[in-house]
């Protein structure tokens, strides 16, 4: 019988000079020897550098399992993430090697009936500190599971969507000839949609298959006494949520309660798609007893075609996914690709970015080494950045734009280069938006690098360039539109172009507001009109004249007809001053007090950051890291 079984608790490790000792779950050598007390926390001060020895030992993480009774069965050991190069034992007799990610190592003529011992050895990596990458991982940074198989195993399968039909590409090893059954079940938003069943008979070895699933848009054949319920609920003539649920119900009166879930919803989160993924299930069986089985999720024939796509090194799951369409992604790119069993075009209802398509993101300018602050990066308050391809550190790039405080401020250098990212990130993201083409950022870090060009750091906290991709991928989106770090003279005459676009298919009439402020709070102009919104495209412009000195706000909403705000976008445009163009942006401390749950300008400048500003007076429920000012509480 085809089954997984995890290998969690339990887990011992040892490096042949300390005592054996327990981890529990599978962990990285680091951060197993730091929870055991015998090492410092390598994220105080210099204590990473005390930690030299943990690279230089050779590390073996062991482990027990009890073998499938029954005795035609296949057995194989998954790494979900391994982080170093080094071999496998089963009770001592060799079963593979591994240099490093995911590994699917057989150990069928490795085991004896019963309980088996597991060793997993890594070699050491010698590795000296300081280092280009100053604390990689090493050891079992991954689930471990056992596989079983009878009578084949599923080498891998992919789904091609096209022309109202669904082909799934199966590659097989077979180890025991026979006829085999295929069976495949289809649903959407959890109703059936069809079933589709093959039977092939296979001769042992690698046999390559394909299934053509048609009538994808026909129903399949009804229930006896099963009943559908469809709901759908709209805000502002604008679809908010669906749901689709089924019940067996006989003739004569009954009653019954259906809950709708997530009625709550953030004006920036994205609608529920129409063409929401097809959910296919695959089992394969011989004579009755299941061989292997696979679940994937595949987009609908005819469905439109992703734009908004986050690169995501190491695994995706159902969590992670769930948080990259919070930010308003459509589809995904796996990084580690290659090595996924199942390719399916879509995963967690995200699409799959097709296989091959090159990789370029203009948005990601700087490769962050570490940063100051509270930060978990070695060495800590030390702002140290690369240009991406560059080798050494490139403090001068920031001092020349905001002026000599980026070179002696630490805390200020590292909050400036994230505040670069972010506004990389989100010019690319609305700059791809305008043109219709597709937009690929990295969300993560490599799982064995400390350093990354993502919106999230190593452990999962988020830049500022993550909320700002959320602004410019909300469903709704408004913006100013002018060249990167463009400057504009004192008293110049400005006309400064307005952009919306919004997902919904019919497009909406809303009411766009637009407006210019000083760093004082003073009104420079404002505008508003009524606009009909589809693609992305300019809907007008702000005519204004540039102040003597700081930066320019500019402010665009779009209001619903009940007066409910849809979107909003502050960007900031400085003025040209004296020595480096951007220095205004920080020139001036905000002063941000915290009432409650509420930071409140409670000075006479406004405060800047990514998306939002605060103008004197005003105050937000949002967590924004302010570029020129910190949040002190009353």
């Amino acid at each position: 019988m085809a089954l997984k079984r995890a290998l969690t608790a339990g887990w011992l490790l040892s490096d042949g000079i300390l005592n054996t000792f327990p981890i529990g779950d599978p962990c990285d050598a680091l951060t197993a020897v730091t929870e055991a007390h015998f090492a410092p926390d390598p994220f105080e001060g210099m204590n990473l550098m005390g930690a030299e020895w943990v690279y230089n030992r050779r590390w073996r993480y062991e482990s027990h399992f009890d073998a499938p009774k029954e005795d035609d069965e296949r057995v194989w050991l998954l790494f979900e993430r391994l982080s170093g190069a080094g071999k496998v034992l089963v009770n001592g007799r060799p079963a593979g090697r591994f240099t490093g990610g995911e590994a699917l190592i057989e150990v069928t003529e490795q085991l004896v009936p019963g309980e088996n011992e597991l060793s997993v050895c890594f070699e050491a990596p010698g590795l000296r500190l300081p280092a280009e990458n100053p604390m990689p991982l090493l050891g079992l940074t991954g689930p471990v599971s056992l596989l079983t198989g009878n009578g084949l195993s599923l080498e891998s399968l992919t789904s091609r969507p096209g022309d109202g039909k669904l082909a799934i590409d199966l590659a097989l090893n077979v180890f025991a000839a026979g006829r085999y059954t295929f069976a495949y079940v289809a649903s959407q938003d959890g109703a059936l949609r069809r079933r589709w069943r093959f039977e092939e008979d296979l001769a042992d070895g690698h046999v390559e298959l394909t299934h053509t699933l048609s009538g994808l848009d026909e129903p399949d054949s009804p229930q006896a006494d099963r009943h559908t319920f469809a709901y759908a609920a709209s805000q502002d003539s604008a679809l908010w949520q669906r749901w689709q649920l089924e019940a067996n119900q006989k003739g004569g009166r009954k009653e019954l309660t259906h809950t709708l879930n997530r009625l709550e919803k953030s004006e920036n989160e994205v609608a529920v798609a129409p063409n929401a993924p097809l959910d296919v299930c695959l089992d394969i069986t011989r004579s009755g007893v299941g061989c292997a089985q696979a679940r994937f999720e595949s987009r609908r024939p005819g469905s439109d075609e992703p734009r908004r796509t986050l690169l995501v090194r190491g695994g995706l799951t159902e969590d992670l996914a769930e948080a990259l369409r919070a930010v308003g992604a459509d589809s995904v790119w796996p990084e580690d690709d290659p090595a996924v069993r199942v390719k399916a075009d879509s995963l967690f209802g995200l699409a799959r970015v097709s296989e091959g398509e090159p990789f370029s993101c203009p948005a990601c300018v700087r490769d962050l080494r570490a940063e100051a602050g509270d930060e978990a990066f070695w060495p800590p308050r030390s702002p140290i950045w690369r240009l991406r391809g560059g080798q050494a550190p490139d403090i001068a790039a920031l001092s020349a734009l905001y002026g000599k405080e980026a070179q002696t401020d630490g805390a200020l250098a590292a909050r400036l280069s994230r505040y670069e990212q972010a506004e990389a990130v989100l010019r690319y993201a609305l700059d791809c938006r305008a043109r219709g083409e597709r937009a690929i950022v990295p969300w993560n870090a490599a799982w064995e690098s400390l350093s990354s060009d993502a919106v999230t750091e190593r452990g999962g906290r988020r830049r500022m360039a993550c909320d700002a991709l959320r602004r410019a991928w909300s469903q709704d989106a408004v913006w100013a539109d002018w060249p990167a770090h463009e400057t504009v003279e004192p008293g110049a005459a400005l006309e400064i172009a307005l952009w919306a676009a919004t997902d919904k298919k019919d497009g909406l009439t809303v009411r766009l507001e637009a407006s210019a402020w000083s760093m004082d709070g003073r009104c420079l102009a404002r505008k508003e009109e009524t606009v009909n919104v589809r693609q992305a495209r300019r809907v007008g412009a702000l005519s204004l004249t540039a102040p003597e000195d700081g930066v320019v706000i500019v402010r665009c909403a779009l209001r619903g007809g009940v007066g409910r705000i849809l979107c909003r976008l502050d960007r900031v445009l400085p003025v040209k001053g004296e020595g480096a163009p951007l220095k205004a942006l920080i020139a001036s401390p905000a002063a941000l007090t915290l009432r409650g749950k509420a930071v409140v300008n409670a000075g006479q400048v406004a405060a800047l950051a990514v998306g939002e500003c605060l103008l004197p007076g005003e105050q937000t429920d949002t967590a924004e890291e302010w570029v020129n000012g910190e949040t002190a509480a009353e």
